[in-house]
């Protein structure tokens, strides 16, 4: 089955669902990564991955489109709350491959930080999930493969029907046990 690029707008892919999606691609790719519940704030971090080299943290932001500036405020403060876990690295990830003014943007806003911050933009995605093909179909196609069965099978019952009130009357007798 051939895999067709993720429309990251797509409405199905709410923030939620793209959190809980890219995490468990980020779980996949680093299996000691752990998932922040951030039902109570999480403090900069929707995924922290604990190395013996220190801790890396991933913020995970569904923006498609360009980086606004209510954005890139977001960014920054979970930048800033981030950076109270003194990390080693902090990497931001949307489905946005940034223009050079948002190069410039994020340079400037991770300047002062002394630990590497870093933009997996929309190739970093598309290239990790395609190697994942798993995870948009469990997220994202999985309603509307239901959909599908349920339309089968509603039209194996009308094709069954198609001889009427008789027909469904004989259909019915076949599994009662008794001869037709």
């Amino acid at each position: 089955m051939t895999q067709n690029r993720i429309d990251w707008s797509d409405p199905r892919i709410s923030p939620t669902v793209y959190e809980d999606m890219v995490a468990v691609l980020i779980s996949r790719l680093h299996p000691e990564a752990q998932r922040i519940d951030g039902s109570g704030g999480d403090g900069g971090r929707d995924v922290q991955l604990p190395l013996p080299t220190g801790l890396e943290i991933f913020e995970l932001k569904s923006f498609t489109g360009r980086m606004t500036a209510p954005r890139r405020r977001q960014v920054e403060r979970s930048l800033k709350k981030a950076a109270e876990h003194n990390p080693t690295a902090w990497h931001l990830v949307v489905p946005i491959n940034p223009s050079p003014s948002e190069i410039k943007w994020f340079e400037k806003a991770t300047e002062d930080y002394p630990f590497a911050c870093d933009w997996l933009g929309l190739d970093w995605l598309d290239g990790h999930i395609a190697n994942h093909a798993e995870l948009p179909r469990y997220y994202i196609e999985g309603s509307s493969d239901e959909i599908v069965r349920v339309l089968v099978e509603l039209n194996r019952e009308q094709a069954y029907l198609a001889g009427g009130l008789p027909d469904a009357i004989d259909r019915d007798n076949c599994f009662d046990g008794t001869p037709q």
